[in-house]
């Protein structure tokens, strides 16, 4: 997975947060606990359990109007030929495209995008998930569907910033792999998405998902310095209503510096044992690292800055949004002052960016 930026056309730049311990902006396919309704789309129970359907989730980065995105996906086709019978967006109206090159490359190109978002459906807060699309796939038992994104075409959301200007954010995603097998003559279900990513100074947040049906005394999540020996680090419950859709959480608060690969393992009924997908997150030897001082401040303050991978920028933001300050600094390890006598007494964002690193402090300055 490779790391993505937003891009601003702004008279002034609003606050953005991009690396790890912040919040990034994502898109994942999750699947669907029907019935259920999400904007225009609506989810009924298959009896036969041959079509599940998944949503698009989005987590942005900014607050605002979500007024249109563009994505592309290569969706894996089964032995029956496409496995996509639904394709649609929630919120807005639809441009679909659909190429079908299963009897060619045996996928299926499946542009997923919608446009015309208003502020009366489309309203978005920055770190707060958002369905804004649904593909309902057929699947036959026993095999598997992947949905992988198109590496020509990039998953970029328009978003009509509070306080005005716009910002063009290119969330980041996962593969995701969705099964059907059968256990003692019924459904049984398994992981259907598997997520990793920083959440703090070596700290990995895991989340992962599961149908209904599975049976399992505890997840076990395990860790590894070369994807190959694993260990235990901790493990979890899973949920009693096993009947419906669930969601899990784990941080890893003792992650190491460099790689760290992440797998789940879980027991079935009849002692049979499964894993997940293996997630990887790295964190750098020398990460990024800024500190101000003093922190209220008056006339100055002193922004301490390290492992700045090349030139970067010192911002101060107001309340709004509006940029009120900035100062350009060299790559490597530096003190910059920050002259603050033009600045009106309140609380700012500090901004410290270099490529694609960002760190936002709260900075108050005094009268």
């Amino acid at each position: 997975m490779h790391m993505k930026t937003i891009k601003y056309n702004v008279s002034w730049m609003m606050v953005l947060c991009i690396t790890a311990g912040l919040q990034a902006q994502t898109m994942r396919w999750t699947p669907v606990s029907t019935p259920a309704k999400y904007g225009k789309c609506s989810f009924e129970e298959d009896k036969e359990g041959k079509t599940q359907c998944y949503v698009l989730e989005y987590v942005p980065a900014v607050s605002g109007v979500l007024t249109s995105y563009t994505t592309g996906f290569f969706v894996s086709c089964t032995s029956l030929g496409s496995a996509i019978s639904e394709n649609q967006s929630c919120s807005m109206s639809s441009n679909i495209r659909l190429f079908n090159g299963c009897s060619a490359v045996g996928q299926v190109l499946m542009g997923s995008s919608g446009n015309t978002g208003s502020s009366i459906n489309n309203q978005i807060e920055a770190g707060v998930p958002v369905i804004i699309h649904q593909v309902c796939l057929t699947i036959p038992l026993g095999e598997s569907v992947t949905i992988e994104e198109d590496p020509v075409t990039d998953l970029t959301t328009s978003v009509d910033l509070l306080g005005g200007g716009f910002a063009t954010e290119y969330p980041t995603y996962e593969k995701a792999v969705f099964h059907r097998i059968r256990y003692d003559d019924a459904l049984l279900t398994t992981f259907l998405d598997f997520h990793s990513r920083p959440a703090g100074v070596r700290v990995a947040q895991l989340d992962w998902s599961t149908t209904p049906g599975i049976s399992s005394s505890d997840f076990q999540v395990e860790r590894s310095a070369d994807a190959e020996h694993f260990v235990t680090i901790g493990d979890q419950k899973p949920d009693a209503e096993s009947n419906r859709l669930n969601s899990y959480q784990f941080f890893d608060r003792n992650a190491t510096l460099g790689d760290n690969f992440y797998r789940l393992r879980f027991t079935d009924a009849n002692g049979e044992v499964s894993y997940s997908p293996i997630r990887k997150v790295t964190f750098d030897q020398y990460p990024f690292a800024v500190t101000a001082t003093p922190n209220p401040a008056k006339d100055r303050m002193y922004v301490r800055i390290e492992n700045a991978k090349l030139t970067g920028q010192i911002i101060l933001l107001d309340v709004t949004g509006v940029e009120r300050l900035r100062k350009d600094f060299d790559p490597g390890q530096s003190t910059q002052e920050v002259l603050l006598n033009q600045i009106e007494p309140g609380t700012y964002t500090l901004m410290v960016t270099s490529d694609t690193d960002t760190h936002l402090e709260k900075v108050v300055v005094l009268q």
